[in-house]
């Protein structure tokens, strides 16, 4: 879907724009305008394209991309050179025409990306909000309910099947999530990653249908000891079982386990359900990213 304007075009991310990319959200983050996002994710997300660029869209020049906008991570962004040409509103264009909703995060402070929103009509819609549970809060044991199979990632897993449930049980969440077979693949064959609890659940016994997991990690060289629970995904038809409680629970007992003292996790403001269930487990709101998307 090439376009082309005056100056720039915009067009789909394509292999060899990840060192550009990464430049421009590491020159956001250190200029305070990504309040919260982490150089260590940025660098790790920026290698994922490399397997699986799509739904990212660029604005290059010639021999340069000068600016991004990623609908998942819900981030537009053009190196501080290239801003005031219309770059910008150009990649929200088109991110409307790709995605059924596009909503943008509004950093805490950042008075050029509200300017930036307000001049695009973009109004306020729902917010990210990342939940902390502290150390010195304790945590039930997970207790699953009879009839399941437990299995972490190291046993033989079928990685079409995960893909499918991954995708199914992320479907109707209010940003919907995709996943790939070579992306599922990359992230379990990285070298020098921190440790990656995961725990895969089954109907029956071990040939069972995966119905359920959840996939947590630790980060090193923090402040402090900390965990995320990255992912619990149960399969709709066993919702409501108790099953996406003991799979939490189980995340914050193995990120423990690693050393991980305070453990983190976000959530969708619509996903009424999860919130309360991760507030009813002891989890307290630490920051809010708001969204925004276009009025009406």
């Amino acid at each position: 879907m090439p376009e082309r304007d005056q100056n720039f075009r915009i067009r789909p991310c394509r292999p060899g724009d990840e060192s550009a990319i990464a430049r421009i959200k590491i020159s956001a983050i250190a200029e305070g305008a990504l309040l919260g996002e982490r150089i260590g994710d940025v660098v790790r997300w920026t290698e994922s394209l490399e397997v699986d660029p799509s739904g990212v869209i660029v604005a290059a020049t010639v021999g340069e991309v000068v600016g991004f906008l990623d609908p998942d991570s819900h981030i537009v962004a053009v190196q501080p050179q290239s801003r005031r040409q219309g770059i910008g509103s150009r990649l929200v264009e088109f991110g409307e025409m790709s995605v059924d909703q596009l909503t943008i995060w509004l950093p805490d402070d950042n008075l050029v990306a509200s300017a930036f929103l307000n001049a695009i009509d973009y109004v306020y819609f729902a917010s990210l909000w990342e939940l902390s549970l502290p150390p010195d809060i304790a945590s039930p044991e997970p207790e699953f309910p009879p009839g399941l199979h437990l299995s972490t990632w190291s046993e033989e897993v079928d990685v079409d099947e995960f893909v499918a449930l991954f995708n199914s049980a992320f479907r109707d969440h209010p940003t919907p999530i995709r996943v790939t077979r070579d992306l599922v693949e990359w992230t379990h064959a990285r070298t020098g990653e921190s440790p990656l609890p995961e725990l895969l659940v089954r109907a029956g016994d071990r040939h069972g249908p995966l119905i359920g997991f959840v996939r947590a990690r630790t980060f090193s060289g923090e402040a402090e000891s900390t965990g995320e629970v990255d992912f619990i995904g149960v399969s709709q038809e066993w919702r409501g079982r108790g099953i996406g409680r003991a799979l939490l629970l189980w995340g914050v007992e193995s990120l423990r386990a690693y050393g991980a003292g305070r453990v983190n996790l976000r959530v969708e403001s619509e996903n009424i359900g999860a919130l309360e269930l991760y507030k009813r487990c002891g989890f307290a709101p630490r920051h809010e990213w708001r969204r925004f998307a276009r009025r009406g």
